[in-house]
């Protein structure tokens, strides 16, 4: 969501990542996935991984629950990178849906609610082996609980659909 939080923060800071090339007659991410989006990304995972960090250390239980344990920079350039990963995965799926002729904003289920987590997965294993079953397990509930998130945003109004 920090891409989302960061358009209203940041406005005029609006350049497409693509910078207008199309690919096959067609724009290769289109005009809403921006520069200011990917930075974004890139300093909530920062900030998150960071804070998760703090949190283990001050609950030892939730230390032996993370597969990646970095110390010092470590924890900023780890979580910058699985933030860029989040949004490098997003940015993968948008030139297949764009590729595809389907429009942005239009439902490509399940791409659009696991792309994000494909891309952090990918970045993680930069950091760490991930066994198979961590994998699986990351995408099923990553994925149920995008599907759980929007149903309730829908059903109180916040959202147009459910997927």
């Amino acid at each position: 969501m920090a891409p989302v939080f960061a358009a209203r923060l940041f406005p005029r800071l609006d350049t497409p990542v693509d910078l207008g090339v199309s690919f096959r007659g067609r724009r290769v991410l289109g005009a809403h996935k921006t520069f200011r989006g990917l930075v974004a990304g890139a300093v909530a995972g920062a900030a998150t991984f960071t804070a998760q960090g703090a949190l283990a250390t001050h609950l030892p239980f939730l230390s032996g629950l993370s597969l990646i344990h970095l110390e010092g920079a470590g924890v900023l350039a780890g979580g910058t990178l699985l933030g860029v990963g989040a949004l490098l995965g997003d940015l993968v799926k948008s030139f297949f849906k764009r590729q595809a002729g389907i429009d942005p904003g239009r439902p490509w289920v399940p791409w659009d609610q696991i792309d994000w987590i494909l891309g952090t997965l990918a970045a993680a294993r930069v950091l760490t082996p991930l066994p198979l079953g961590m994998v699986v397990a990351a995408v099923v509930l990553g994925l149920a609980l995008h599907l759980l998130v929007k149903g309730v945003g829908y059903l109180l109004g916040i959202n147009d659909d459910w997927f």
